[in-house]
C-alpha cells in the first residue's frame, strides 16, 4: 500500500472513532500520520497568536481580532477593509511542494461590490523579470450579472504570472450565496507539486492546472494570504501548511473528519 492509500485510510478511520464528546477549544486533533506533514499551524485561539511569536516567518495582520464561535474554540475575525493575515518568508514560495488549508465563514451574504481573499500564495519572482510578483489564489467576488441585471457571488480561481504558464482565472461556481449557505463554516485549499496546481472548497476539486513550466523548488521567497475583504466582516480558522500536494482523496477525508466534529460539537 503506497503512503497517500495510507493516509487516506487513516483519515477514514480517524473520522469514524471520534469520540461523542466536546472538544477542546484549543487544539482539533488531526490523524497522526497526517501530523508529520504540518509544517506550520495557527488555530487562531489566544490574542497572542495573531502574531504568533513561534512563527519562523514574518507576520502581518490589521482590522483583526480573536473571537469566539470558532470550528470548536475561537477564530480570527476581520473587519470589512482588513488586509486579511500575511505570511511571508524565503522559503514559502509554491514551486517546493505543499498544502494551505484553511476554513471560513462570511457574515450573511457578502454586500454588492464586496470581495473577500480566500488563500493567496504568491512568489516574488527573480529581479529583472516583467512581473514582480505571481501568484496562485481563490477569492470570492460579488458582480454585477449584465444579463440578470442582479449582482451575484462567484468564487474564482486564479494562477497568474507564472513564468511560461498560460495564465488562469476560472469562474469556478455560479452563486456562492446560493450554492454555499452563508453563516456556515466551509473549508478552501490549494495544493501545488510545482507543476500541477489544483483548488478545493468543502472537500471537492474545483479546478485543476497543469503549469507549461514548472516553478522552481528551493527556498524562494513567496507569501501567503487569506482574509483580505472589501465591504464584509469574516472570520477564518485553522490554517494549515502542509508539506506536500495532499490528493483529492485526502483532502476530502479531512473535510468529512472535520465535519463530523462540527456535528458532534453541536450535540453538546
Amino acid at each position: 500500500m503506497n503512503q497517500d492509500k495510507k493516509l487516506s485510510c487513516a483519515l477514514a478511520v480517524f473520522a469514524c472513532s471520534l469520540p461523542l464528546v466536546l472538544l477542546p477549544a484549543e487544539e482539533i486533533p488531526l490523524p497522526e500520520n497526517l501530523k508529520g506533514h504540518v509544517v506550520y499551524r495557527n488555530g487562531f485561539d489566544s490574542t497572542a497568536s495573531l502574531r504568533d511569536p513561534s512563527c519562523k516567518w514574518k507576520i502581518r495582520t490589521n482590522k483583526s481580532a480573536i473571537r469566539p464561535n470558532g470550528l470548536t474554540g475561537s477564530c480570527i475575525a476581520f473587519e470589512p477593509g482588513s488586509i486579511g493575515w500575511h505570511l511571508t518568508g524565503s522559503d514559502l514560495a509554491p514551486g517546493r511542494g505543499g498544502t494551505v488549508s484553511v476554513w471560513f465563514q462570511t457574515d450573511g451574504a457578502p454586500e454588492p461590490g464586496s470581495e473577500i481573499n480566500l488563500l493567496y500564495h504568491s512568489w516574488e519572482l527573480p529581479p529583472g523579470t516583467p512581473k514582480s510578483v505571481g501568484w496562485i489564489s481563490m477569492f470570492l467576488k460579488d458582480r454585477l450579472n449584465r444579463t440578470s441585471g442582479q449582482n451575484k457571488t462567484g468564487l474564482y480561481c486564479q494562477a497568474y504570472h507564472l513564468p511560461g504558464s498560460v495564465n488562469l482565472h476560472h469562474p469556478a461556481t455560479g452563486d456562492f450565496s446560493k450554492d454555499y449557505s452563508p453563516g456556515q463554516w466551509h473549508h478552501a485549499a490549494i495544493s501545488c507539486n510545482g507543476k500541477n496546481v489544483v483548488f478545493y472548497l468543502d472537500g471537492k476539486l474545483l479546478k485543476q492546472k497543469t503549469l507549461e513550466s514548472a516553478l522552481p523548488e528551493g527556498k524562494n521567497a513567496g507569501g501567503i494570504t487569506f482574509g483580505r475583504s472589501i465591504g464584509i466582516g469574516t472570520r477564518f480558522d485553522e490554517f494549515i501548511l502542509f508539506d506536500s500536494a495532499l490528493d483529492e482523496d485526502t483532502i476530502r477525508e479531512y473535510y468529512q473528519s472535520m465535519q463530523g466534529i462540527l456535528a458532534r460539537k453541536q450535540l453538546f
